[in-house]
């Protein structure tokens, strides 16, 4: 599944990890594993169209497998970025229709979507939504992303200063998680801390953060101060590294 979209871009980055990953055996090897229905899968394109990428799947079936992958993407990084890659049409058609001809405009809005889709993937209970699920995914996140008030409004993915992700070993990419071994490490410690029964919030803060969205973007999701966030942050953060100490 390729795209003709600049390598520069957001786009373009989405579309070139997607071919990254469809290279690695190792993630094939991952996804082999879950408990789908059907022939053994391929490759990752093969899952992909099996959720009903570009139609090609019937839209029952596809509904039942896309499902099933947003279940286990409540703590699989690797089953978000299979949905992600799913509606990401959807979504270039809802940044299409919400923006004007300038790419810089267009970058934005689907970088605000994407954030809010990786977002919604992760925290969707799994019996929410059993069809037309890519269409449920993409209606809420574009609510979620520009219509939930009017307090949200277009910001730059970036933490101010004094607020620094690093010091945490989260990636500030969410297309990166699994391009770098800090990704990585984030991906195995939130399975530990799922696992261990850490509070949902917990898990959801740090996954938003690493997904890319600012501290000042979270505290207003949240209705709170930009200070309480990175004191809630900063608890979730030490919890989880008790977690993995003990791991």
């Amino acid at each position: 599944m390729t795209s003709s979209a600049s390598h520069g871009t957001f786009t373009g980055r989405l579309f070139r990890e997607w071919h990254w990953m469809c290279t690695r055996p190792q993630l094939l090897d991952h996804v082999r594993r879950w408990p789908l229905d059907g022939p053994p899968l391929s490759s990752l394109d093969d899952l992909l169209q099996r959720c009903g990428y570009g139609g090609q799947s019937d839209d029952e079936t596809a509904d039942a497998v896309l499902a099933r992958v947003l279940h286990l993407a409540t703590f699989d990084t690797v089953a978000t970025r299979v949905v992600l890659q799913r509606v990401l049409p959807g979504m270039l058609a809802i940044a299409r229709r919400r923006t004007t001809r300038r790419p810089a405009e267009f970058e934005t809005t689907l970088c605000e979507l994407a954030g809010a889709m990786w977002l919604l993937i992760r925290s969707t209970p799994a019996d929410r939504h059993h069809h037309h699920v890519a269409a449920h995914l993409l209606r809420n996140a574009e609510y979620e992303a520009f219509r939930r008030s009017m307090r949200r409004v277009h910001h730059r993915r970036e933490v101010p200063a004094g607020g620094s992700m690093s010091e945490y070993d989260l990636t500030t990419d969410p297309t990166a998680i699994w391009l770098d071994d800090p990704g990585r490490r984030l991906a195995e410690a939130l399975r530990h801390g799922h696992a261990a029964g850490l509070p949902r919030s917990d898990l959801d803060l740090i996954t938003s953060l690493a997904s890319g969205e600012s501290v000042d973007a979270a505290a207003g999701r949240l209705g709170i101060s930009d200070r309480a966030l990175r004191a809630r942050r900063a608890a979730a953060v030490a919890r989880l590294r008790e977690v993995m100490r003990a791991a």
